[in-house]
């Protein structure tokens, strides 16, 4: 008998611990431990960074995703992008890492080619990779032979103060440097780079490019929207903040705009007469970025890595979580040894 109350004790013990566990886990009381930095998604996988490699999900079913695999290495990743079978991946401290999901279940990495300086951000174009870099330097990389990719010229210019995103558009690389504004240069030649003009701005952190419309999102001032048809004399269409608000990433197009804002959650923007308005909201969401697929919104988030909207920012799937059902299992072991002893103890005795 000693023994078995030994066992219920120890049992109970790692239920109550366990619990404890999961609950302070689906409150969000690990920080960094399912965060999301980029996500590229499709109608059938999400690939999320974060601090272990990045993520390969399965969302095919959109309210109940699965876990595929983890491209992991020897640090975190930030940049993501995917074209064809190919995922282009920015790693911290391993710089570009090229990786083959033709089977998400089991991605091989193809190439890695690191830098001096953290890779953070890279965008794809016509077999050419460019990288930004932590020293605001930006690598190209023509990665045709995605086993042995070739560095061609690298773009950097004084003027540079910091950078945090890039995108490329046809021959031209749109960079925001957070101190300065936005960087348009002329890539069309790709081993001569040039500077064609600089749209002088507050705080933009974010870009998104839909057909001649460059949309910013801007560290505590909001959300901003270019006309970028003629490059050398952009114009300023609309803008919209949110009290409080802190833009990392917008997605979308001229009539609807979805933002990431880390501090406010996620809302969707529509143009009227001109102006950006608010239509829909979800304040329960701590966004690093949003990507979109069809009528489906996904954000890479700071506690809860995926999250899967709707196109009327209904939630479908509320992130990464622990479930209750392993505790609960445990539970089963130390009551169902209670129960017998009760048990016995009745029978044994005298009547």
């Amino acid at each position: 008998m000693k023994k078995i109350k030994i066992i219920i004790g120890f049992s109970l013990l790692i239920s109550v611990c366990t619990f404890s566990f999961v609950f302070a886990f689906n409150q969000k009381k690990f920080p960094g431990y399912t965060v999301g930095y980029r996500i590229y998604a499709d109608d059938e996988y999400a690939y999320v960074s974060h601090n272990d490699g990045v993520e390969i999900i399965d969302i095919e079913n959109k309210r109940h995703p699965k876990i595929l695999e983890n491209i992991e290495f020897g640090d975190g990743a930030f940049g993501i992008e995917k074209q064809g079978d190919l995922l282009y991946i920015a790693g911290w401290s391993e710089g570009l890492i090229i990786a083959n999901v033709s089977n998400p279940k089991q991605p091989s990495i193809c190439s890695k080619t690191p830098f001096e300086g953290a890779a953070n951000m890279l965008t794809y174009h016509n077999d050419l990779v460019y990288i930004l870099l932590s020293s605001n330097v930006v690598k190209i990389m023509n990665v045709s032979n995605p086993y042995s990719p070739v560095l061609l010229p690298t773009f950097t210019t004084s003027q540079a103060r910091d950078y945090r995103d890039i995108k490329v558009a046809e021959d031209v690389i749109f960079i925001a440097d957070v101190q300065r504004g936005i960087d348009i240069i002329n890539a069309s030649n790709p081993s001569s780079p040039v500077l064609l003009n600089t749209i002088k701005t507050s705080a933009p952190i974010a870009l998104h490019i839909y057909e001649t419309n460059l949309f910013l999102g801007c560290h505590g001032v909001g959300v901003k929207w270019y006309d970028i048809s003629n490059l050398t004399s952009p114009i300023l269409k609309g803008t919209y903040q949110e009290p409080g608000g802190e833009v990392y990433g917008v997605w979308g197009n001229v009539t609807h705009l979805y933002v990431a804002d880390l501090q406010r959650g996620t809302y969707c923007l529509v143009t009227l007469g001109g102006r950006l308005s608010k239509i829909n909201h979800y304040e329960g969401a701590a966004p690093h970025d949003i990507s979109g697929s069809g009528e489906t919104i996904y954000l890479a988030d700071q506690d809860l890595r995926l999250m899967i909207f709707d196109a009327n920012l209904n939630c479908l799937y509320d992130g990464h979580k622990k479930s209750y059902w392993f505790p609960i299992g445990l539970t089963i072991i130390p009551v169902s040894l209670i129960v017998w002893m009760r048990g016995k103890v009745k029978k044994n005795s005298p009547i």
